[in-house]
């Protein structure tokens, strides 16, 4: 077989691995209970599925971003376009989602929720529990420091995201039904 380096789609793209400096966590007492470690104890005793989360970037100046959740047990992963990487606005998602399922569903569907400790997810905490009655929803965790292996097939999901939307090119052009059809393909 003659095969050149430009005759492979992936070969082409990657570059020198980088070395990173330590990330410094904001908000330190925020991970107590929540490290990947204690997400690995925790499924040993508790026998319930978790969901993954976590968002894709385009360029640096974009105002639209994709909240990715994915549901690792059923391979089945779905984006939700948001216009800013605020807490607010990804803990607003979760408040939505609550909202036309009723607790009692999203109990079923969300009991675990992995995702990295960007600053998008430092909020996270606040949708556990129900501000209502206090009944806890779900459980956060989040992942190490560059450890995108610790959610491994969501990032995998995001490698076909990249086929579709180049990384480094605007998602501004986006709507969310440009969105549902990406993931209606990248599930199918």
């Amino acid at each position: 077989m003659n095969a050149r380096n430009i005759d492979l789609p992936r070969t082409v793209r990657f570059k020198v691995k980088k070395q990173y400096i330590a990330r410094v966590i904001k908000n330190p007492e925020l991970l107590i209970g929540r490290t990947y470690k204690d997400y690995k104890q925790w499924v040993k005793t508790n026998k319930v599925h978790t969901v993954q989360i976590d968002t894709v970037h385009g360029s640096k100046s974009d105002n639209n971003f994709i909240l990715t959740i994915y549901f690792p047990d059923i391979h089945f992963q779905f984006g939700i376009l948001i216009n800013s990487l605020s807490p607010d606005v990804v803990n607003s998602v979760f408040y939505d989602l609550r909202k036309k399922m009723g607790n009692e569903l999203y109990k079923t569907i969300f009991p675990v929720i992995l995702c990295d400790n960007g600053f998008e997810f430092l909020k996270l905490s606040e949708i556990e529990n129900d501000p209502l009655t206090g009944e806890q929803l779900s459980k956060i965790f989040y992942c190490d420091p560059y450890r995108s292996s610790q959610k491994g097939a969501c990032e995998r999901n995001h490698v076909f995201i990249r086929y579709i939307k180049v990384k480094g090119k605007s998602l501004d052009n986006l709507s969310q039904d440009d969105v549902e059809l990406m993931f209606s393909h990248i599930n199918s």
